[in-house]
């Protein structure tokens, strides 16, 4: 081989090699950090002309209610910068950080209360001084409010896109698309439940209403457990009352502290209503029949 194309060749290898490492480089620090802490964020965004200063340690629902919160002198709670504002959560472990980020609606309106109807309840509670996102990162949840573009960038860079709020993607997207962790992180349970009786309670314009009495073994963590289903549905002479609870499978997602809260035998009922005068009902718990009685 000639001496040109020895040079030539070694020249090849080592622009690849450059290549690769810019690429490698570029790579890494396109990546959030995985050991991201409050004290490590904070002077990030000092270091980049945004010197967010602590503000005060209140901490909107639902974070402050969830388990494993944690809270720290100067490094957690609300932090302002000129006219933006962000909220800094902490948590013992990357579960309970993942499980928290559940509870936030896609478009940051709200959040998610684990009452027997299910559904979206209350508010973010963090006030309007401009669009909010939310971002998760290992066991910490950040809140931005403002209109700065910097701020947005800097926490995207150190925790990657925002998972809730007001942001192109924050829609009313399936939670595996938008938290991509929480994949496989529910189990649906059937509590144990145990019949007492029934008794009248109330009549109306729209008919009679009464109350199936019943004992439940029940998890009630607003830490761990999801939307709970307690579906009393009349359909023709029939009363269905069925329990299902969602919990977090801790197979999937290990949480640093237990936190279910069991109930046991507590006693509680179902409501039903729009029943009508004179007819037989027969009334079934998850699907079985435990009672037979007639409206009056």
């Amino acid at each position: 081989m000639s001496a040109q194309k020895i040079r030539n060749s070694i020249m090849a290898v080592a622009v690849a090699g450059l290549l690769a490492a810019a690429t490698a480089c570029s790579s890494s620090e396109s990546r959030p950090p995985q050991d991201l802490t409050p004290e490590s964020l904070l002077a990030y965004l000092s270091d980049h002309d945004m010197p967010f200063t602590h503000a005060g340690y209140q901490s909107p629902m639902p974070f402050r209610s969830m388990n494993g919160f944690e809270r720290r002198a100067g490094v957690t709670g609300e932090f302002t910068w000129e006219a933006e504002k962000l909220w800094i959560h902490e948590f013992v472990g990357p579960g309970e950080a993942l499980v928290a980020a559940t509870r936030i609606r896609p478009d940051g309106s709200g959040y998610m209360m684990p009452t027997r109807s299910g559904g979206w309840v209350g508010g973010g509670g963090y006030g309007t001084p401009g669009p909010v996102r939310y971002y998760l990162n290992g066991k910490i949840i950040a809140v931005h409010l403002g209109d700065s573009p910097e701020v947005p960038k800097a926490l995207e860079k150190l925790m990657g896109e925002p998972f809730a709020g007001a942001y192109e993607g924050g829609t009313e997207a399936d939670l595996e698309e938008r938290i991509p962790a929480a994949e496989g992180m529910w189990q649906e349970i059937t509590p144990e439940a145990e019949f007492l009786s029934y008794e009248k309670f109330g009549e109306g314009s729209s008919g009679i209403t009464y109350r199936i009495l019943y004992r439940a073994n029940l998890t009630r963590s607003f830490a761990c457990s999801g939307e709970s289903d307690f579906l009393n549905e009349v359909s023709g002479d029939e009363i269905h009352v069925n329990l299902v609870q969602r919990i977090v499978d801790t197979s999937v997602v290990p949480l640093t502290e237990p936190c279910d809260i069991r109930l046991e035998w507590i006693e509680t009922s179902a409501i039903v209503q729009r029943l009508t005068s004179g007819k037989t009902y027969k009334v079934s718990m998850n699907g079985e029949q435990v009672a037979t009685f007639t409206a009056s």
